[in-house]
């Protein structure tokens, strides 16, 4: 089986990345590597966050999506790559499905469907 990184980029969102990994943690199957790109300076509550999950933390402190995106891939030690907001909540077929797409080798990208989500997230516990 194809081993895949999942790249969850924040920035100052830790109530919401704490819900994303939790999500994530749930996917069936599991990614071979969580890497979370804090798109900040640096952010204590974020790092914490990340490592609570087990998930690998890298810094990028330059502002921009597509810079957090580009440092996730510099920190992924797998053959595939996909990519979250910190305020996405994948469902747990949600990697398989990706990875069907790529299998097909008829895409080199595809998305999810989006739900609308509550805005006021709680902290983690």
């Amino acid at each position: 089986m194809l081993k895949v990184s999942i790249v969850i980029c924040t920035r100052r969102r830790p109530a919401l990345l704490a819900r994303c990994l939790s999500a994530v943690a749930n996917l069936d199957p599991g990614p071979s590597q969580v890497i979370v790109v804090d798109n900040s300076p640096g952010d204590k509550e974020t790092k914490e966050v990340a490592q609570k999950f087990g998930a690998h933390y890298a810094l990028e402190p330059k502002a921009g999506v597509n810079r957090a995106r580009q440092r996730g891939l510099a920190e992924s030690e797998t053959e595939a790559v996909v990519f979250l907001a910190d305020d996405d909540m994948p469902e747990t077929n949600w990697l398989a499905t990706q990875m069907a797409s790529s299998a097909q080798k008829k895409s080199t990208g595809s998305t999810g469907k989006v739900l609308k989500i509550d805005k006021k997230p709680r902290k983690p516990s």
